[in-house]
């Protein structure tokens, strides 16, 4: 999986090592499916399926690929994985524990007055801002 190829020269001290290429692309096709699959939720939804799914696959191939390079003499394409993982992670984590705002309670007490079909609120992710995604029974 390394793509730290290391190319001789006539004086062994002073090897070229080309740069992890492929470790940037996988970086930034991650982070694209990410946080693209976030921002078109509501403009594109079926777009915004396969951008995450892009995004999750390419965070779980980089988490492997940053295990197998901690048994590497010399990893190059570690510190730019590592760099992908920590932009997406803290997105995803403190998005689901952030709390409402008062505005949001309001509008969903009024809905759960006016909709007596709602029989149970499984929970809500803020997305962005002022916009929630809820799990609803009915």
């Amino acid at each position: 999986m390394s793509t730290d190829q290391v190319h001789p020269t006539a004086d062994p001290s002073q090897e070229i090592r080309r740069s992890p290429w492929f470790a940037y692309v996988l970086a930034g096709v991650t982070l694209l499916g990410w946080f693209g699959g976030r921002f078109l939720m509501f403009l594109l939804p079926d777009a915004s399926y396969w951008l995450l799914l892009i995004g999750a696959i390419g965070a779980i191939v980089a988490m492997i690929w940053l295990i197998a390079c901690a048994f590497l003499p010399m990893p190059r394409a570690a510190p730019v994985l590592l760099a992908a993982l920590v932009i997406m992670i803290p997105r995803g984590i403190f998005s689901s524990r952030s709390l409402k705002s008062q505005e949001w309670n309001r509008a969903f007490d009024k809905v759960r007055e006016t909709e007596a079909a709602i029989l149970r609120f499984h929970g809500a992710t803020r997305l962005s801002g002022d916009f929630y995604l809820a799990s609803l029974s009915y």
